[in-house]
């Protein structure tokens, strides 16, 4: 995938310059990023922005990673964050958006009792996969001790989502597999 130029390239492109973002944080997956031609794609597109990435490790968003997130957040001061991967890197960046500031996050996911009424950055939802819906709803999963539990509120809902089907076309067997599975 040498010259990625998908027509809403145009639109996310303009979004970038009209808001005037001045640091950028990029949350994705190492291997999905790569493998889906997004590291090409996205590193063209903000090649004059100050960018810092977090690529994520675990299969499944967990409260250890999500902590790690939670603190890269806060040392990079991003105005925009933009995930770019499956349902775990966007929960990711869903949830740590809005729970930076929590005291204790562990309690407050596990007793509900978390407050998510701002947001740290403005953020940007772009899926590497389908049929999750995850880039426009307003809940994400943590899994705390291999227990799963939901996050819910108007804030976790991304200020901004683009779809580009070329990313997900490229994706192997089993992911288009478990897509097809979510969708249904």
């Amino acid at each position: 995938m040498e010259n990625l130029n998908f027509p809403s390239t145009k639109e996310l492109q303009s979004l970038l310059n009209k808001e005037k973002f001045k640091k950028i944080v990029i949350i994705c997956g190492d291997k999905s990023f790569k493998n889906s031609g997004a590291e090409t794609f996205i590193k063209n597109l903000l090649s004059s922005f100050d960018c810092e990435f977090f690529f994520k490790k675990s299969a499944y968003p967990d409260l250890k990673e999500l902590k790690e997130i939670i603190n890269f957040f806060k040392r990079s001061t991003p105005d925009l964050i933009i995930a770019i991967g499956g349902g775990s890197v966007l929960d990711y960046a869903k949830i740590a958006n809005v729970l930076t500031d929590s005291k204790n996050i562990q309690e407050e996911i596990t007793n509900a009792t978390y407050n998510i009424n701002k947001k740290y950055a403005k953020l940007i939802a772009i899926p590497t996969t389908a049929g999750s819906g995850a880039e426009v709803t307003t809940n994400a999963v943590i899994y705390i001790d291999k227990i799963k539990y939901s996050v819910e509120g108007e804030n976790l809902k991304p200020d901004f989502f683009f779809l580009f089907p070329e990313l997900v076309v490229v994706a192997s067997k089993t992911i288009k597999a478990s897509a097809g599975f979510d969708a249904i």
